[in-house]
């Protein structure tokens, strides 16, 4: 009964934050409609995933979740305990016991305590729903920026169809701060992609700062977000140039704030980094095609290293095969069709821009933030895990989505490609492992 009535609570309050947020963002009845419809199918297919996530978790308790959703959950619980939100509030930005993650720990910890205070106590369930809705809230942006270059109907369907078949869908039952970071930076690419204001300019500029709360890394790397909007769209006004002065100063401002933050955070990174590099080295001792990729010279390693970031995990059916129960069944499924859509996307997305007389009609911001998204998967060589990449996604969904309803007939042809493509590289993959 208590399980009952966080739900039913919980998702009354995430329906009415969905419903104000369609409401607001689009002017249009017809958009607001369409992203109203979008959330909730979001909502519901990311609930019913969460579902079999939880009964897993209650079959087979904290053996069913990672590490890193155990260590998040168990931050969470001791700041929901706390007296107050202002007592959460100083243990992370005060005092920062945590040392890093500190947005993503108050977070997590301020829906602990509204469980604890306000409904029948914080659980697993109730962080794995705020996931799922958080996720859902990214198919309301996701629509926004598409919308902008492809018409209404097109739209919905590309957003439904990343929404189904995405890694998004795995971000958005998982205990972690990457579906946060997902939305903070799907939010931030809404900005990008829209006119220029201050105002905007401003919310900017704190997204990334909050982001930088979440996870340093990503928060730094999302700093080309105000420098590319700026750069980018006032070229539309006629004082350009005094905007550009407020760029360079922009930039001095933000150098000196990364420094003083570095200063800081460079003992939390140096920890963050060696867990990356053990936990890699750990993938050698692994099945997979991983521990291959690693033994290459340094140099190549990494080209490979990103191509293969983009079908991982490969071979993707591992976790199907060392399932325990039906929910490990279920969940390894649906994790052997994130990295086969993700290949035709990818594989698609290449081909389209490889042609020049195709790629010279892709709008200027889609190629900027392109280059800007393969500078992203060459940065982050070190850990390869989709979950921290998927935050950038939607970067190449949108060229994908572009060239497909430009060239239809060319896609088509690719996406059949893509699929022998993909399942050729399963044989290759079996022969040569047996």
């Amino acid at each position: 009964m208590d399980s009952f009535i966080n739900i039913v609570a919980s998702y009354i309050v995430y329906i009415l934050v969905g419903v104000t947020i369609s409401l607001n963002i689009f002017k249009n009845d017809d958009d607001r409609i369409k992203a109203m419809q979008l959330f909730f199918i979001s909502l519901s297919v990311f609930s019913v995933y969460v579902a079999i996530i939880y009964w897993g978790y209650l079959t087979r308790g904290s053996r069913f979740i990672s590490l890193d959703e155990q260590h998040f959950f168990g931050i969470a619980q001791s700041l929901g305990e706390k007296p107050s939100i202002s007592s959460i509030y100083k243990v992370c930005f005060k005092y920062r016991i945590h040392i890093e993650n500190e947005g993503a720990h108050f977070y997590r910890g301020f829906l602990a305590y509204i469980a604890n205070n306000y409904l029948c106590g914080n659980s697993p369930l109730i962080q794995y729903m705020n996931s799922a809705f958080v996720a859902s809230l990214c198919s309301i942006y996701l629509y926004k920026i598409i919308k902008q270059y492809i018409p209404t109907k097109e739209s919905f369907k590309y957003v439904l169809v990343y929404v189904v078949c995405s890694y998004l869908i795995l971000s958005g039952g998982k205990i972690t701060r990457d579906v946060q970071i997902n939305f903070l930076y799907i939010w931030g690419l809404s900005i990008l992609f829209s006119s220029f204001s201050i105002r905007k300019l401003i919310l900017l500029v704190g997204i990334v700062l909050i982001t930088i709360q979440f996870r340093l890394e990503h928060g730094l790397f999302m700093a080309f977000m105000p420098v590319l909007y700026i750069y980018e769209k006032s070229k539309e006004r006629e004082n350009f140039k005094y905007v550009r002065k407020f760029l360079i100063v922009l930039i001095l401002i933000v150098g000196i704030f990364v420094a003083s933050v570095v200063i800081v955070y460079i003992q939390a990174i140096m920890s963050t980094m060696e867990g990356y590099v053990e936990f890699t080295s750990g993938l050698t001792e692994q099945g997979g095609l991983a521990k291959y990729l690693l033994r290459l010279p340094v140099g190549i390693k990494q080209l490979v290293i990103v191509i293969y970031s983009q079908i991982s995990p490969f071979p993707s059916w591992n976790q199907l095969l060392d399932s325990n129960n039906i929910f490990e069944s279920i969940d390894g499924f649906i994790e052997m069709i994130s990295p086969f859509f993700w290949f035709i996307v990818c594989f698609g997305t290449v081909k389209y821009i490889w042609v020049k007389e195709y790629r010279k009609n892709i709008p200027t911001m889609l190629l900027y933030t392109g280059i800007v998204f393969i500078i992203f998967l060459f940065a982050n060589t070190s850990n390869m895990n989709p979950r921290r990449l998927v935050c950038m996604y939607p970067v190449l969904y949108l060229i994908f989505s572009y060239g497909y309803y430009n060239y239809p007939t060319f896609f088509k042809n690719n996406v059949i490609i893509s699929i022998f493509a993909y399942l050729g590289l399963c044989v290759l993959y079996l022969f040569i492992k047996y």
